[in-house]
């Protein structure tokens, strides 16, 4: 079952692990295949929770939560499931093969892996509803053998129609990213927001705003004059930045507690 695998597994095993999450997703509910118990760590796994399927996210590399930041970010997306079979199982053994290509396999066993997509993402537009698949890799991880894997995942999505991405560092705006990482306080904490509007905060905030003020400074002011401490008040802008309800500049440059910050 996810979350208690075997790194050694057998057929029958990993059949069971199929069997144990198609049951789960059947009841509604969509848990990540692989989570990040699972697979061995060089202390780059995160787990995240989002506001968008309120649940905990699964990743595996600081690419992967970027990605996921960028995700949850965009307006019109409306689910997120990370890790994702590919399955019947049987079929990406029969796209390897049609391509000649070695299926990967378990380390140390003859057992076909079950071939995961990083992310599977519902986009919602005017006209109704997208998925996209997308797989993120470092450039330095993009070997022949790795593009043999993608090329399996690549061929997965386009006979079910949908759209399939691979995205590496380069995809990733560096500030973006870093910016959404430094207000990501509302998917990592409990509601603190003391029963303030976000909106109100952060625009007393922006009044107090000068070129050469620093962060934590104009937070500790502005959260004094709500008598809230600054851990609160950065909480009410990370809201306030989520719901893009902020003038916060975000592109322009990496925002930390004792530099200053641009507004849009």
């Amino acid at each position: 079952m996810p979350g208690t695998k075997s790194r050694t597994p057998t057929i029958q095993i990993v059949e069971n692990w199929i069997k144990n999450w198609s049951n789960t997703i059947k009841k509604g509910s969509y848990i990540s295949f692989l989570k990040v118990r699972d697979v061995p760590s060089s202390g780059l796994s995160t787990m995240v929770l989002s506001s968008i399927t309120k649940r905990e996210h699964h990743y595996f590399s600081k690419l992967e939560y970027k990605a996921h930041l960028l995700a949850e970010y965009q307006p019109n997306t409306i689910d997120i499931r990370e890790q994702y079979p590919l399955l019947p199982w049987g079929e990406t053994q029969a796209i390897a093969k049609n391509f000649g290509i070695t299926h990967p396999k378990y380390p140390m066993t003859t057992t076909p892996i079950v071939v995961t997509t990083d992310f599977l993402v519902t986009l919602k537009f005017p006209n109704g509803k997208k998925q996209i698949a997308i797989s993120v890799k470092p450039k330095n991880k993009l070997t022949p053998r790795n593009l043999e894997k993608l090329l399996i995942e690549k061929t997965y999505w386009k006979a079910r129609g949908i759209e399939w991405y691979l995205i590496t560092e380069d995809e990733l705006p560096k500030n973006l990213t870093s910016n959404l990482h430094f207000f990501s306080s509302p998917m990592t904490r409990a509601n603190i927001d003391k029963g303030i509007n976000s909106q109100i905060f952060s625009a007393a905030f922006e009044s107090q705003h000068t070129k050469t003020a620093l962060y934590i400074d104009i937070l500790h002011e502005t959260s004094q004059e709500f008598g809230i401490d600054a851990v609160s008040g950065h909480f009410l802008l990370s809201k306030a930045v989520w719901s893009r309800e902020s003038k916060i500049d975000l592109f322009k440059n990496k925002i930390s507690y004792r530099e200053n910050i641009n507004l849009l």
